[in-house]
């Protein structure tokens, strides 16, 4: 009983929520998403996109939250590939850590625009 509640104690997690209505795959930064100006009408199509990647970290080997931010563009890129815009995208971002091992985990849901 004492090692579980010591395990609660010394766990932490936190999760992240941002959303989009248009990201411009091109010019995106996402602490300034500013899409500029769009010379054609996006329409939305009806399929929407789910992708997820986690990324994990023993002691101080690697850092998994730097890792999911550097792979958030590529995840981006990947997704509608024949267009340039999102719409309607949702980027939750979640995490956890203990003393010895931390998780990050980057989750994208998007529309892709109609062609």
């Amino acid at each position: 009983m004492k090692i579980l509640l010591l395990t609660i104690i010394l766990t932490s997690c936190a999760s992240k929520y941002n959303t989009y209505p248009i990201i411009d795959k091109r010019n995106f930064k996402k602490d300034n998403p500013v899409a500029g100006i769009i010379s054609k009408r996006l329409l939305p199509s009806t399929n929407k996109r789910t992708v997820k990647r986690c990324f994990s970290q023993f002691f101080w080997n690697k850092n998994a939250k730097k890792d999911s931010l550097n792979f958030l563009p590529m995840q981006l890129n990947g997704i509608c590939r024949k267009n340039n815009y999102l719409m309607n995208t949702t980027i939750r971002e979640s995490w956890w850590t203990t003393i010895v091992y931390s998780r990050s985990c980057i989750e994208v849901k998007t529309t892709c625009p109609r062609n």
